[in-house]
C-alpha cells in the first residue's frame, strides 16, 4: 500500500504545516524552564527535541519539494529544507537564553538538527517516492 500525499496548489498551502509546527515549537520554548515536569528519564530533553525537530524536518521537505525550477535536484531542496529548520533551532536556542530557567545548548541544537535530517529522510523514503506528479 502506498500513500499518496498530494502537492500543496498554493504558496501558503506549501508553508502553513511548517510555520505551524515552527509556531508550536517557539510556544513550548517561551514556557519557564521550572513549568515542565521533572522526569527522571535520561536524556530525556534529547527526545522531546527529536519528536519536535523530527516533524519539522519533514514538513518542510514537503514545503520545498515543490521550488521548481530554481532548485532542480532532490538533494539541494533537502539542503535548503535541513539549512532553514538547523537556522531555526539555533534561533529557538537563543531564544531561550530570554526565557527564564532555560539555558542555550550546543547539544539540544546537535539534536535538532538529527531530528531534522531524519525527518526529510522519512519524507524521502516514504512520500516523495510515491506522491502523484502533476
Amino acid at each position: 500500500m502506498s500513500v499518496v500525499l498530494s502537492p500543496p496548489r498554493t504558496r501558503f498551502e506549501r508553508f502553513f504545516a511548517p510555520a505551524g509546527w515552527a509556531l508550536v515549537i517557539f510556544v513550548l520554548s517561551s514556557f519557564p524552564g521550572d513549568m515542565y515536569p521533572d522526569v527522571r528519564v535520561p536524556f530525556a530533553d534529547k527526545i522531546v527535541h527529536a519528536f519536535l525537530y523530527g516533524p519539522l524536518g519533514f514538513w518542510l521537505a514537503r514545503a520545498f519539494m515543490h521550488l521548481v525550477p530554481t532548485h532542480p535536484t532532490k538533494q539541494s531542496r533537502h539542503a535548503i529544507a535541513f539549512a532553514v529548520g538547523a537556522v531555526y533551532g539555533l534561533l529557538d536556542e537563543i531564544h531561550q537564553l530570554y526565557v527564564p530557567n532555560r539555558t542555550f545548548s550546543l547539544a539540544d541544537w546537535a539534536t535538532d538538527c538529527v531530528a531534522l535530517a531524519v525527518g526529510i529522510c522519512l519524507w524521502h523514503s516514504f512520500f516523495a517516492k510515491s506522491r502523484v506528479r502533476k
